[in-house]
């Protein structure tokens, strides 16, 4: 009997998600899209992306640390800064605050502050030159 219901715990387990049973760097690729196609939406939050994942919260923060070595919060702030470079780089960015809410930051002036903490330079040396002088 507990045999039994070991093997159906497992398989809860495995069956949970996708990509579950596989690799870390899988699971993390598939996490980064999710978080990525979400980061911006108000209702983004730790729970609404375990229930994307198909796990729980405390699953998640476990896996995201064993993929990559940093916390939930590490990790998910790195690809906000990732992705808000990625638009500045496009030129497609007009103004910072609006850039800040597109990537997730409902402060720009904390944006931009962690912007220059992780790049040596605030956002708005990142504009284009005419830009900048609007």
């Amino acid at each position: 009997m507990l045999a039994k219901r070991a093997f159906h715990t497992v398989e809860l387990e495995v069956g949970a998600s996708p990509v579950a049973g596989t690799n870390p760097e899988a699971w993390l690729n598939q996490f980064t899209a999710i978080y990525t196609q979400s980061m911006a939406a108000p209702d983004c939050t730790v729970e609404s992306l375990a229930k994307k994942m198909h796990t729980s919260r405390t699953v998640l923060y476990r896996r995201v640390k064993e993929s990559s070595g940093l916390t939930l919060r590490e990790f998910c702030e790195i690809l906000r800064l990732e992705r808000a470079r990625e638009l500045l780089d496009s030129g497609e960015v007009v103004k910072i605050r609006a850039l800040a809410m597109q990537v997730g930051y409902r402060d720009a002036l904390r944006f931009s502050r962690k912007f220059r903490a992780r790049y040596g330079v605030y956002p708005s040396a990142c504009l284009p030159q005419k830009q900048r002088q609007v």
